[in-house]
């Protein structure tokens, strides 16, 4: 029975010491960079025992809405360059295999988070805000009255050079999502209007950015439906 015991627990002990050892031993070349910048995932250290020939897979949870998905599998280095194109915080995964890609194991601990500057600023004056990129304005003015009620802009992000945002007109109490292209500031209209004011309702949710278009799912309290929509974004230079 103590012989037993004592299995279990040095077992647990592996566990743990393999799950710390894992949070020291992925790691990035650069945690902070801008979009279009690279960084470089290493895992020189990490589980050097564990299988004799090992392979992996990375995965990435993207800041714009997507899934966790693996971007490469049966990967047999020990590092990879990796460009972002994408601003916001991006978190990567590592799980190691042996070398059939079976016998797989992601260890909590074995994750990086990169965060992406989109390099352009919130700008302000008395009344009103909007947002500036290489100083020049690109999104519409959110204006704030004597009251403190304010038009509002977020879910600010940058793919590439294609910028999408959401902004709420307190005015008719409606909302939308816009893009316009970093470099030139003509903006225009991505989605239906979302209406919090008089009338029937409607919603928009699960919007996602992605390179070369957006997805988006529309809520029409008239018609008492929810309808899936997507649309080109073309590519901005």
């Amino acid at each position: 029975m103590m012989k037993k015991t004592s299995l279990i627990l040095l077992g647990l002990a592996s566990a743990v010491s393999f799950s710390a050892s894992a949070h020291y031993a992925f790691t990035a070349s650069k945690y902070n960079i801008e979009v279009g910048q690279s960084t470089t995932l290493n895992w020189q250290n990490y589980a050097p025992n564990k299988f004799p020939n090992p392979t992996f897979n990375l995965y990435v949870t993207k800041p714009n809405g997507e899934d966790r998905f693996a971007f490469i599998k049966g990967y047999k280095q020990r590092s990879l360059t990796r460009s972002i194109n994408m601003s916001g915080e991006h978190l990567f995964e590592l799980e190691i295999c042996d070398s059939r890609g079976s016998n797989c194991f992601l260890s909590h601990y074995a994750r990086v988070r990169i965060k992406v500057d989109h390099g352009c600023k919130r700008a302000s004056d008395i009344t009103r805000s909007w947002y500036e990129c290489d100083g020049r304005k690109v999104t519409q003015y959110a204006y704030t009255n004597w009251q403190g009620a304010a038009d509002s802009i977020s879910n600010f992000q940058i793919i590439n050079n294609r910028i999408t945002w959401k902004f709420a007109d307190r005015s008719d109490n409606t909302a939308a999502y816009f893009t316009a292209c970093k470099n030139s500031g003509n903006y225009r209209q991505v989605t239906q209007l979302e209406n919090y004011g008089v009338g029937f309702e409607s919603r928009i949710s699960n919007f996602i950015a992605r390179n070369g278009y957006a997805t988006w799912k529309y809520w029409d309290e008239f018609r008492n439906q929810t309808t899936s929509h997507r649309e080109s974004l073309a590519t901005c230079y």
